[in-house]
């Protein structure tokens, strides 16, 4: 009976288990504090700190199951799924991880055990092939001599003529290795295997499998492979690839998990055949945008949005090319929820929020797809030399936003080329006058319609009609906007309010008299009063010169106006409670929060922000109203005062005041309450520094407020409850107790590690060596701050005997020697003696006393003489 993919991948986690591994969960698609990564598309990638000698592993051996995608970056697998057997946007990847303990025999053998023992995935050895990297003598050794394979089934690389380099890098610099791939022949007839023949065309006979890397150097700037002091394993393999193997198929597609979920699919559309690639492609791409989206990303113009975004349209396409015409990506989301559930629930716990942005991507896509696809089917007739040209190819693009990838796959799937070298000069002359564009953007807006600003009729009015004087669509202008096409608006008048002062833009929409409507995301006003709406058209057309009804979100304005108003009451009562030469440093505001920036030299108590609150609460309470006025400035005095010319120059001839009565008066062109009462309630939720001596304050008004009030009511009332106490005093006095027990079981626990770690990685037979009776330990340490490697030298000095510590870092360009002495041998030899010999040797400093001493220098490239020299330096004392 034929194992399924969830029996192979606890097959894997048993193994390992065995072999004392400890069996980690995968971490999340996205990477945690790596943005050198779009995506987790490695099993290494949660461990790339370990690595790096950032931290200390807890488990020397471990175990994982990663979820991976590779649609973008570096590894970008997206163009082949659907044309190989192979490929996958999303997969997952079985690795075991060795941190600094077993190293290329065991991890080797482990390999060879797993894949041809009879108990495990038994494999025939006469399938399986290596690459090993030339210069690999040790991996060369142990897979000839020890696991016995025979020179025709391994095959040494040496350059990129071959799948694989066989030298694995993390980057430009930092950790690398040599690695070996493991193959498997998937053929019935292998008298005449060759690995060779991996690298012709027909690379579906030679599968990669496994690939076992030894990551034993440090890469510097100057391509130098340094030793690194603890080596690691890292191992990845493919889960639905071994899968196929075990099962006895030629395709990944044809697994237990892609036949259910391929067959799923061809009855929601309808489609008898089995064998469509485009069934394919819907299926490997509804596992990882469904994932993607559960993992928080949604579709966007950019980033890991954009990607998500690709593979959508990408999968709605194949979907189109099946003769699907109705939406329905998002359907396929239930069945693969029943095909997964066994091994990941996540999806079922997101599935509306995940069908509502499938769904709704779909939808504003569709309409795009059916007119960019008819309009390339007519060029497709008319093509000559079966090729595209690359102007065809970017207008699709540019005018009608049909994806470039996708004119490329359809004329493909036509047997005509596109042109690329005439695209790529095309796109790369759009990007030199995009990127002189964008240097002077609104410079080009208001040469486009002739200095003339825009009437903001916005202080009085949320509502208004205007006509439309510019259209453009990529910073170009345009007479016509088609539906689901992104774009900005400009119009003679507007209530729109434009981001500036801090405050952002409003948002809302603009309605033609037939039904046609433009969303606007975001409303930027430039230098010379021109007003651009920025957004999608949600149906039909808009044309220039037509008019537009400009309606804004209003709730969403009352809510920036109360934030707005409450900025000026903050800066007045910070005034009086605080300093009154407080000086404003920038503000910005918005419907959820207001960020107020100031000057002050000194942290804020929470006496102080009560204090603050309370008083700008109480001007809410009494319902002032806020007045605006219009001054303008004596054109006498303008060039007198320079307080005067500076707001001629920010404002113009005309400025707008506002004015709460006996609390503020100021300028300011943003929009306003009309009374402190609609404000409702002030909270300071942060305060902190930004700068030297300046302060931030972030809070929030209204409803917003209310609703923090109530959830940090429901987490006290909680507290209550599990303390079962409502006496504050107690509640308090109880907290502290837990806070102070959880420091030292805490503090308890790092030294519990620290212990580990000593044992593991230090205290190791390769470090000690023995001079005249006396334990030698020398131990370079990287990534490692100085007050830890004290931390590390006193604790073996206190914990150990007739020992003499030498522990080094590396800390920018300096070398870092901490000598420690136990105290059975401070008679005998002291640290400080033989810290004042290092120094020497280094161009450094140091001292210290018998049993500690600590030094310093620059002469790096000496360092690994030193500790070899140790040996005769510390004899000679000793002798002394």
């Amino acid at each position: 009976m034929k194992k399924n993919i969830s029996e192979i991948r606890q097959m894997f986690f048993d193994f390992f288990e065995k072999k004392n591994h400890k069996i980690i969960t995968g971490s999340s698609l996205i990477p945690e504090n790596d943005t050198s990564l779009l995506f987790t598309n490695a099993g290494m990638n949660q461990f790339k700190d370990i690595f790096l000698e950032k931290i200390i592993p807890t488990n020397k051996r471990v175990v994982t199951s990663q979820y991976c995608i590779r649609a973008g970056g570096k590894h970008n697998d997206l163009e082949n799924v659907g044309y190989t057997t192979q490929h996958h946007t999303f997969f997952e990847m079985l690795g075991n991880f060795s941190f600094g303990d077993y190293f290329k025999n065991e991890a080797i053998q482990f390999a060879w055990e797993l894949l041809t023992s009879k108990k495990w995935f038994n494999l025939s050895k006469d399938k399986l092939f290596v690459t090993i990297h030339e210069q690999d003598y040790e991996t060369y050794n142990i897979w000839k001599n020890k696991i016995g394979i025979p020179d025709k089934h391994i095959f040494l690389t040496k350059n990129k003529k071959y799948n694989s380099e066989n030298f694995w890098k993390m980057g430009d610099t930092g950790p690398c290795g040599p690695c070996t791939e493991i193959f498997y022949n998937n053929q019935k007839n292998i008298k005449n295997n060759n690995l060779t023949t991996i690298t012709n065309i027909n690379k579906n006979q030679y599968i990669e499998i496994w690939n076992l890397v030894f990551i034993q150097f440090n890469q510097k700037n100057n391509k130098t492979l340094i030793p690194l002091s603890t080596p690691f394993v890292d191992t990845g393999m493919g889960l639905e690839r071994i899968t196929s193997i075990i099962q006895k198929v030629y395709s990944n597609y044809d697994i237990d998990i892609f036949r259910k979920l391929i067959f799923s699919i061809s009855q929601i559309l309808k489609i008898n055949n089995l064998n469509h690639k485009s069934l394919y492609v819907l299926a490997d791409h509804i596992r990882s945008c469904s994932f993607l989206i559960n993992y928080g990303i949604t579709p966007s113009s950019e980033g890991r949005g954009y990607v998500l975004r690709r593979i959508i349209r990408r999968a709605i396409r194949h979907g189109y090319a099946l003769g699907v015409k109705d939406i329905f990506f998002y359907k396929l989301l239930k069945p693969l929820i029943s095909i997964m559930n066994d091994t990941n629930n996540q999806l079922k716990k997101k599935q509306l929020k995940i069908e509502k942005i499938l769904r709704t991507e779909e939808k504003q896509f569709i309409y795009i797809l059916k007119r960019g696809i008819h309009i390339l089917k007519k060029k497709l007739k008319n093509t000559k030399k079966n090729t595209i040209t690359g102007k065809v190819a970017f207008n699709l693009y540019d005018t009608y936003g049909f994806p470039i990838d996708l004119t490329i796959e359809i004329c493909k799937e036509h047997k005509t080329k596109v042109d690329i070298e005439e695209l790529k000069k095309i796109m790369k002359k759009k990007c030199k006058n995009t990127r002189k564009k964008n240097l002077t953007h609104f410079k080009n807006i208001e040469s486009q319609i002739n200095q003339k600003p825009t009437k903001f009729l916005g202080y009085k009015k949320k509502e208004c009609q205007g006509k439309i004087i510019t259209l453009l669509k990529n910073n170009q202008e345009t007479k016509i906007i088609y539906e689901k096409e992104e774009a900005t608006v400009i119009l003679d008048k507007t209530s729109f309010y434009g981001e500036s002062g801090g405050q952002i833009g409003d948002s809302g929409i603009l309605q033609s008299n037939n039904g046609t409507i433009f969303e606007v995301f975001n409303t930027k006003k430039y230098k010379n009063g021109i007003f651009a709406h920025i957004g999608i058209l949600k149906n039909g057309k808009l044309i220039l010169g037509e008019k537009l009804n400009a309606k804004i979100n209003v709730k969403k304005r009352n809510l920036i106006q109360s934030n707005h108003s409450s900025t000026h009451l903050l800066y007045a009562t910070l005034k009086k409670v605080l300093d009154k030469n407080i000086q404003k440093k920038g503000s910005f505001i918005n419907e959820k929060y207001l960020h107020f920036d100031f000057t002050y030299s000194k942290s804020i108590n929470n006496k102080q922000i009560y204090q603050i609150e309370n008083i700008i609460n109480k001007h809410i309470k009494k319902n002032i109203p806020i007045i605006t006025k219009i001054i303008t400035l004596n054109e006498n005095n303008i060039n007198k005062k320079n307080t005067i010319k500076s707001l001629y120059d920010k404002y113009g001839k005309k400025i707008r005041i506002l004015i709460i009565k006996n609390i503020s008066t100021e300028f300011c062109c943003g929009t306003h309450a009309n009374k402190t009462g609609d404000i409702k309630i002030f909270h300071i939720i942060s305060e902190y520094s930004i700068a030297s001596g300046v302060r931030r304050i972030k809070a929030i008004t209204g409803e917003t407020a209310i609703k923090s009030f109530y959830e940090k009511r429901k987490l006290i009332d909680n507290i209550n409850e599990i303390i079962n106490n409502n006496d504050e005093k107690i509640i308090l006095n109880k907290i502290q107790k837990l806070q102070n027990f959880y420091y030292k079981y805490k503090k308890e626990i790092q030294k519990s590690q620290l212990k580990k770690y000593l044992q593991t990685n230090i205290l190791s037979n390769n470090n000690i060596k023995k001079i005249n009776g006396i334990r030698i330990l020398s131990k370079n340490i990287n990534n490692i701050d100085t007050k830890k490697l004290r931390i590390i030298a006193k604790n073996l000095k206190n914990k150990e005997k007739n020992m003499i510590i030498i522990l080094t870092t590396k800390k920018k360009e300096k070398i870092i020697i901490i000598v420690c002495v136990t105290n059975d041998l401070i008679n005998q030899i002291q640290a400080n003696t033989i810290i004042y010999k290092i120094i020497q040797k280094i161009d450094g400093k140091g001292g210290g006393k018998k049993d500690f001493a600590e030094g310093g220098g620059n002469n790096i490239i000496s360092l690994q003489d030193i500790l070899s020299e140790l040996k005769i330096l510390i004899s000679n004392i000793i002798i002394k």
